[in-house]
């Protein structure tokens, strides 16, 4: 007639790990990607003004021998990028509470980062929410995208005189493992001249040049 279980309720212990789960987290690339204005107001302000140079253009004129130069005096405007975004994410352990929170899972740094990464991730997300305000788009979140589509926002950034190297390819993972890697001459490792292609490593890191870069940030209809 031995003990049972729960005869020994009362004094099983309970042990407290000293691993933690963590959340899986989305890569976030934005915020490093694109141009950091904070600087600017460092010192106070909500309205950053950008004078630009390329509203009224200048225009080359005929010269002949003798004759006096034309004198251009084009206009220029200044974009007003408006401060109006507060995010915040807090949290607050009274003394007693912290005094009693097992010491070795070292709790209050652990929300402290995850604190950091739920602000950082909105600033990423709202970057590339921007994407619905661009004035030229190449096929749309519904469809697959194609190496045509590919080809085709390479060549609309070309004829605006887009630098290559302020380009890069932000992609939901559903675009680069559904759509990219179902075309053969961007993961052929033939094709590429390579000896381990993109179907051992696992990466396309660029098309064309351009980097990619692979979010669940980015906003995604479907599948696509």
């Amino acid at each position: 007639n031995t003990y049972a279980a729960a005869d020994f309720a009362g004094v099983f212990p309970e042990i407290w790990s000293s691993f933690m789960n963590w959340q899986y987290e989305s890569s976030l690339f934005a915020a490093k990607f694109f141009l950091d204005l904070s600087a600017d107001i460092q010192n106070g302000g909500d309205v950053i003004n950008i004078p630009d140079l390329f509203t009224n253009v200048f225009s080359a004129s005929d010269k002949s021998i003798g004759s006096e130069v034309t004198l251009l005096s084009p206009a220029s405007q200044s974009a007003a990028l408006t401060v109006n975004t507060w995010k915040e994410t807090s949290f607050l352990i009274e003394d007693m509470q912290a005094a009693a929170i097992l010491k070795s899972q070292n709790l209050q740094k652990g929300l402290a980062e995850k604190a950091s990464y739920t602000v950082a991730k909105a600033l990423d997300s709202s970057l590339l929410a921007l994407a619905t305000g661009l004035a030229t788009i190449v096929n749309d979140s519904a469809s697959d995208v194609t190496d045509p589509d590919i080809r085709n926002a390479l060549a609309q950034m070309d004829e605006d005189d887009v630098p290559s190297e302020d380009r890069g390819f932000f992609f939901h993972p559903n675009v680069v493992w559904q759509d990219l890697f179902g075309i053969a001459k961007y993961y052929d490792a033939a094709t590429l001249g390579l000896s381990r292609g993109p179907v051992v490593t696992g990466q396309i890191p660029s098309l064309y040049d351009v980097p990619i870069y692979k979010t669940t940030n980015v906003d995604a209809t479907l599948t696509s």
